[in-house]
């Protein structure tokens, strides 16, 4: 009995070791980021977007104190492709709104390595960079929170459209005698104007952009977590099949 438990000890120490190393060595450094932002122009809502990028990404792996974002003097600069905080985007959708300003939803790769470097270089204290494990629950709680904001936007967003989505044509009949009283025949007619054309696109390419991979999935499988599966079939033959982390999401 004691071998076997001296043999189980000395197995859980030679397992242990090489993680742990690794996971001192080891952090977290891309993370996609889904994000919207809304402006007077395209370029404006673009800009404000890639902002609400950095500023999740920042929050959740650099520094819960995010003043230095609201740094007049840096709030371009922490945006720009060339500096490597943002190392490429694509743009979703662009939806022009109601009040003709813009809401566009991008897909950010940020880098969390060149984002702690640059806010080393600010002065700003970076408290937490993480072992690979935490790093990738980090990860997956981050994709998890990001979803879900990004789906309220989706709907606020769809919501504003489509209070201007719909014309109506309204008409009355001739009077009726019914007994004592009169009936008046009131017809309705609703029809969809351009603007509802924006709904399924935007629907689509953001929960396309929002959607887990087949690697995210088979990890989320892997550690007991559940996926949420959806089918999307829109106007225009738009249709597909995504994986969501969130039932709320669905």
């Amino acid at each position: 009995m004691k071998r076997i438990s001296y043999f189980l000890v000395f197995l859980a120490i030679c397992i242990h070791t090489p993680l742990s190393a690794q996971e001192k060595k080891s952090t977290t450094d891309n993370v996609t980021v889904t994000a919207t932002g809304e402006g007077i122009t395209k370029d404006d809502a673009k800009q404000n977007a890639l902002r609400n990028a950095i500023e999740l990404a920042f929050g959740t792996f650099v520094s819960s104190k995010i003043e230095v974002l609201n740094d007049d003097l840096i709030k371009d600069e922490i945006i720009t492709v060339s500096n490597g905080n943002i190392q490429k985007f694509d743009v979703l959708s662009e939806v022009q709104m109601p009040d003709n300003s813009f809401a566009v939803t991008v897909n950010a790769i940020v880098s969390i390595s060149k984002l702690t470097s640059f806010c080393e270089s600010k002065g700003v204290t970076v408290e937490f960079k993480g072992s690979l494990f935490a790093m990738n629950v980090r990860l997956q709680e981050f994709n998890e929170k990001n979803e879900e904001k990004a789906i309220d936007n989706l709907c606020e967003i769809i919501k504003k459209i489509s209070e201007t989505s719909f014309k109506y044509y309204i008409w009355t009949k001739q009077p009726l005698k019914c007994g004592e009283l009169w009936q008046v025949p009131i017809i309705v007619q609703v029809g969809m104007n351009e603007n509802f054309n924006n709904i399924p696109d935007l629907m689509y390419n953001t929960i396309k952009g929002l959607s887990m991979n087949f690697d995210e999935v088979k990890n989320y499988n892997d550690l007991n977590k559940f996926v949420y599966p959806l089918s999307i079939g829109l106007p225009n033959n738009i249709s597909g099949y995504f994986f969501l982390r969130n039932k709320t999401s669905v």
